[in-house]
């Protein structure tokens, strides 16, 4: 017999809900499934290892052993050798981390710099960010953020031709595939780079949200914490500011509370991870005031902060504190690929360290996320009443 809408428990719920993710990294949400079916698609053949120890950014481009030639300023050069005809034939890159394995977060970002030499051309890019989609919507998300930074890499010309192969994908999903999904796009500032490639992918975002505003809508910094002039950085952020866009900021995932409160009074609409903001975390009290003050709604991704370890054990993760303080927040994936997850998976993980979590608490933090999106409040009126509309049909809480 099947469950009746009484009978679903809690886990089954995670899965089956319509959910909203708003922290997806377009190059870490690919999986090990999605490489494969591109190398027989496209009859890749890609380097295997990779030992570069520095994550460059979200995607994850390595800092000194990229595929192209980059000069001191962090702009890119052309370098033919790396071309698509002149890579070495070998075996296809694992991406995939495990919890178990207690990865470093030196080999996470090994396994992200891996997946830079699986996307040769705007041609795999295109299939690589339908497929990711398509999984998305595989696991009952109907919105989704995704944010990647623009490169000129491998066959892929130019930033501009990177930026719009990932819109005409978006717009394939939901015109062509009929896909029921809303998808954005977030352009990311790598902070691992130069002041004048802050101020360049600003003024992509800019563009494309002036080009394409159904579907760009935002900034997102991101990029090896340990790198980056955090005055260069900050005035990238006013510049965007001053241009009205929407700004997603990943802070702290190192301990630094002086560039953390800069960030966090810099005012930005989300922030990301923030595992050394609360006393007993690493952080300070000042931090979590300054937090709790201001309003800003943390993007959660649990996972990737085990596997990672920034966070130390589920236990330990901040999310709990959030709850606990009535700070808003948002359940995201990050990388769902590389870390081997999806969002039911981390709502999952939320529950277990929430174990009284009731089933309305659950739904109205599904709700609630709605309201943290780079949409206007029309559309997250829709959103909220199509969660709403199937709890009531499938829970009833």
């Amino acid at each position: 017999m099947a469950n009746s809408k009484k009978d679903l428990t809690i886990e089954q719920i995670c899965e089956l809900m319509p959910k909203v993710e708003l922290h997806a990294h377009l190059n870490g949400s690919i999986s090990d499934s999605i490489i494969r079916k591109l190398k027989l698609q496209n009859s890749l053949s890609t380097p295997c290892d990779s030992t570069d120890n520095n994550r460059h950014d979200d995607d994850c481009i390595p800092t000194e052993k990229r595929l192209k030639k980059t000069d001191r300023t962090g702009e890119d050069e052309e370098d033919d050798s790396h071309s698509t005809n002149n890579i070495k034939s070998s075996l296809m890159p694992k991406v995939r981390l495990e919890l178990d394995g207690k990865p470093s977060l030196s080999e996470c970002w090994k396994a992200f710099a891996k997946i830079h030499q699986v996307i040769q051309t705007p041609e795999i890019l295109f299939q690589a960010t339908c497929e990711v989609i398509h999984n998305f919507v595989k696991d009952n998300v109907i919105y989704l953020e995704l944010r990647t930074t623009p490169k000129k890499i491998h066959d892929i010309p130019s930033k501009q031709i990177y930026i719009e192969t990932v819109i005409k994908a978006i717009k394939h999903c939901v015109e062509e595939d009929k896909l029921p999904i809303i998808v954005k796009l977030l352009i990311s500032i790598d902070r691992g780079n130069s002041a004048r490639n802050y101020l360049e992918n600003v003024c992509l975002a800019q563009l494309y949200m002036n080009l394409e505003p159904e579907i760009v809508v935002g900034l997102d910094l991101c990029g090896n914490p340990n790198t980056g002039d955090t005055k260069s950085i900050l005035f990238a952020l006013n510049f965007s500011k001053k241009m009205g866009q929407r700004v997603s900021v990943h802070l702290p995932e190192v301990i630094n509370e002086n560039e953390t409160k800069l960030f966090l009074e810099h005012g930005a609409n989300r922030v990301a991870h923030g595992q050394y903001l609360h006393p007993s975390t690493g952080g300070t009290e000042e931090l979590w005031k300054i937090l709790k003050d201001s309003g800003i709604c943390m993007e959660a991704c649990i996972t990737s902060n085990l596997i990672s370890g920034v966070s130390p054990t589920l236990e330990q993760h901040y999310v709990k504190l959030l709850h606990d303080d009535n700070i808003p927040f948002t359940i995201c994936t990050d990388d769902c690929g590389v870390f081997n997850s999806n969002l039911s998976q981390e709502y999952k993980k939320f529950v277990q360290l929430v174990p009284n979590l009731s089933k309305h608490e659950l739904k109205m933090l599904c709700i609630r996320s709605t309201t943290y999106i780079f949409g206007d409040t029309v559309l997250q009126a829709n959103l909220a009443q199509q969660i709403n509309t199937w709890w009531d049909h499938n829970v009833g809480a």
